[in-house]
């Protein structure tokens, strides 16, 4: 997976867009967060510290924040690497299977569709786990991620 400009605007955006009652300075200090854990290759914990300590979360938000952000932007960096390569023509959702997975969540456990075609998940479609597109019961605090399915 290839992170051009033009994806990373994508997700600056998203982070941005997500949550409308956090404020703006705290939206952008978020997504700078973000982008240093991802250069970093930092786990989802310690994502959670590095924003429990510069946005003064309660550690629950810290961390609900730090898994719902991460979620939709690995999941939305997958499907664009999937999109990349010749060699993946679908890919499968894959829950986590923890005790707080969504029943919804486990249904559509394997489900492999196209690239372009959106998961059923709840009533909503959702092109990847995390998706924006999906309200915050279907997404937030999502541990669930996709697999590629590879053609021929």
């Amino acid at each position: 997976f290839q992170m051009t400009p033009e994806l990373e605007e994508v997700v600056r955006r998203r982070v941005l867009d997500s949550g409308s009652r956090v404020n703006e300075t705290t939206k952008e200090k978020i997504y700078q967060l973000l982008k240093q854990a991802q250069e970093a290759n930092e786990t989802v914990e310690q994502f959670t510290q590095r924003v429990w300590e510069s946005v003064e979360f309660e550690v629950w938000r810290a961390r609900l924040w730090a898994r719902t952000e991460s979620a939709k932007v690995d999941n939305y960096g997958q499907l664009e690497g999937y999109r990349q390569t010749e060699f993946v023509g679908k890919r499968g959702w894959l829950c986590s299977f923890v005790p707080e997975s969504r029943e919804a969540h486990m249904e559509v456990d394997g489900t492999e569709l196209p690239l372009d075609e959106p998961f059923l998940v709840g009533g909503e479609r959702l092109m990847y786990p995390g998706d924006p597109a999906g309200s915050a019961g279907n997404v937030c605090n999502c541990l669930c991620t996709t697999y590629p399915v590879m053609e021929g």
